[in-house]
Order: structure tokens, then sequence, then C-alpha cells
């Protein structure tokens, strides 16, 4: 089982690969995968519009900060 960091367990930080389970297609060029599709949806209409959805940060895929947010999404 894996932890996050600050979990009652502990657990450090690391990758994950989300082809490797099967979530996410090799490759894919958005968050769209057997379980779910995530996106921004800046507008509030419960749709994925072409300027919301996630794609990959660069060769790596998607890597993204991990860090402590604030209620209202500011980073503390």
């Amino acid at each position: 089982m894996t932890y996050y960091p600050g979990a009652p367990h502990g657990g450090d930080l690391h990758t994950v690969s989300l082809n490797q389970n099967g979530w996410l297609p090799k490759g894919s060029a958005v968050l769209f995968g057997n379980n779910a599709h995530a996106y921004a949806d800046l507008n509030d209409n419960a749709q994925a519009d072409s300027n919301e959805e996630v794609g990959p940060t660069g060769q790596q895929g998607y890597r993204f900060f991990v860090g402590a947010y604030a209620p209202g999404g500011r980073a503390v």
C-alpha cells in the first residue's frame, strides 16, 4: 500500500506510472483514461472544453509539483 507524504503511516514523494496499471493510454495527450477524465472546467459547464484539458508536461509525461494547499487552491 502507498501512503502520501504526511499520512498517519508516513510516506515519501515518488513517481507513479499512470500507464503501468492501464489508467492512462501510453502517449496520451490528455488526462482521459478508462477510470477518469481530469480537466480544469474553468467555466463551470461540467464539460471538457479544449482549453481546459490537462496535457503532459514534456517528454517525461505528466509530472506535477506535490505540495500543501489551503482552501481556495493557494499554496501554503
